[in-house]
């Protein structure tokens, strides 16, 4: 997505990132699909110009309930900031293992509010669930600390790409930095040697 919003010759908007438009490879590589509703928009020097899109959508609402971005519902323009929003959903599902329709999110919440009103003192559990979840297809050694770590950082992750005013939420590239370093923490030798002394 980092690439669609900010390398592309022509900028890309997905409009409708959701689970079942992410698909993964061989490599466990994630792949979106789906550019049915996408947007594309001619920008110059990384930025977005509203003016130069083409879209087959206008008018209608872009994305999945649950996954569309609050402003959509507005009448704004679909723009990277929704995208963002969408991905911040789905890094809270991935968490919290709940979809955002879910029959609690469906009476008066969301999966942000919901998470949200729990941040930062009564994480505990929805942490402890998600180290259930993963923890047996962990691709490196197992440490509490590290996971605990990796799972708050992607939840707050997740708060901060579904605010609700676009300008909060970083860009994607800011995203996908925050990943890669999220990556390496688990993947640095020094994550390895704290967990083989820890073992002995």
């Amino acid at each position: 997505m980092a690439y669609l919003h900010h390398y592309s010759p022509v900028k890309v908007v997905h409009c409708d990132l959701k689970p079942s438009n992410i698909l993964l490879d061989d490599d466990m590589t994630a792949l979106v699909t789906d550019f049915g509703i996408a947007r594309l928009v001619k920008g110059a020097d990384g930025f977005v110009d509203d003016s130069a899109s083409y879209d087959s959508t206008d008018g209608l609402l872009c994305g999945s309930v649950g996954y569309i971005a609050p402003e959509y519902g507005m009448g704004k323009h679909a723009s990277p900031q929704g995208d963002v929003y969408s991905f911040g959903v789905l890094l809270l599902e991935m968490v919290t293992g709940k979809r955002p329709t879910d029959v609690l999110f469906q009476e008066g919440s969301s999966l942000h509010e919901w998470i949200k009103s729990r941040y930062p003192n009564k994480l505990e559990p929805i942490v402890e669930e998600a180290m259930v979840r993963y923890e047996p297809r962990a691709l490196v050694p197992y440490n509490r600390k590290i996971w605990t770590d990796v799972i708050l950082e992607l939840i707050e992750l997740g708060l901060i790409c579904t605010q609700h005013n676009p300008p909060t939420r970083p860009t994607m590239l800011d995203v996908a930095h925050e990943i890669s370093l999220l990556k390496q923490y688990l993947f640095t030798p020094s994550t390895l040697l704290i967990e083989q002394s820890s073992t002995n």
